[in-house]
């Protein structure tokens, strides 16, 4: 048995299958494109015993890269072969003489490809010949339900696949439109914090030294600094602005001396 690379067609009723070649007998020519007939018991002809099919062998049948349909299609017609210990018949134009069998080979994912003389299938025998050709006519219409079925189900996912890519397709789109928001939003708000950054520096030469949030706007007497808000000297220091300081043991917190009366102030920020 000598190692071979190729393709062959399976040509079904309303598709077809490419199945690779992995390995054939000697220098054994193979067809194309084969047709398939029909699905037989696999103890339908004397001619299918173990002992008689291994003189007819031709190839192994496997699998090819990147055709998810006919592997699919390979898939279901091996796992149903095996599992009803059935082979299916086939025919090729340029050697109309001749029978091929599809059958799984023992427990393994291949297919064995077998070829056989017509007549040494039938036998020359009527009785043969006219069941040949009525298992031919009713397995025909079970071959072709069957991959139409098939068929209908492979365009249903397509057009469940599409319209799930097209749904993704939208949310990307929208997804690039919110990122392209959520930059600009971004940007936006780096910037109004570098503002505030600024006022923020800007407005600590103006803040009150006790509560840090209000404006300075009480000046001390006689040292004339300027450190704290009217609330603050109220509420903590219990001393009313611009009024003299009647108990002299008030401290400016600038520079340490006595403050002996207080005035409302503003200062002009710009």
């Amino acid at each position: 048995m000598a190692d071979a690379s190729g393709l062959i067609n399976l040509s079904l009723p309303s598709d077809i299958i490419t199945v690779k070649i992995i390995s054939k007998c000697g220098f054994t020519s193979l067809p194309s494109l084969l047709e398939l007939d029909c699905i037989l018991n696999i103890d339908y002809y004397e001619i299918t015993n173990p002992k008689n099919i291994e003189k007819g062998f031709l190839a192994f049948l496997d699998k090819t890269e990147g055709q998810l349909n006919s592997n699919s299609l390979l898939s279901q017609m091996q796992g149903f072969l095996t599992s009803q210990s059935k082979l299916i018949t086939a025919t090729s134009l340029l050697y109309l003489d001749s029978i091929y069998f599809i059958v799984p080979f023992r427990n393994s994912s291949l297919l064995g490809l077998y070829k056989f003389n017509i007549q040494e299938v039938l036998e020359n025998s009527l009785d043969k010949y006219t069941q040949y050709i009525s298992n031919l006519q009713s397995c025909q219409e079970v071959l072709r339900n069957t991959f139409r079925n098939f068929s209908s189900n492979i365009q249903i996912v397509n057009n469940t696949t599409k319209d799930l890519f097209s749904k993704c397709e939208s949310i990307a789109k929208q997804c690039k439109k919110k990122t392209k928001h959520l930059q600009t939003f971004k940007r936006k708000i780096r910037n109004l914090y570098n503002d505030f950054s600024v006022l923020e520096k800007n407005f600590q030469q103006f803040e009150c030294l006790q509560c840090k949030s209000n404006s300075k706007d009480v000046i001390f007497l006689p040292c004339g600094h300027v450190v704290l808000c009217t609330k603050c000297l109220k509420e903590d220091y219990k001393i009313v602005v611009d009024f003299p300081v009647i108990e002299n043991t008030f401290k400016c917190l600038s520079c340490g001396k006595y403050v002996e009366q207080t005035l409302k102030c503003t200062i002009n920020k710009h």
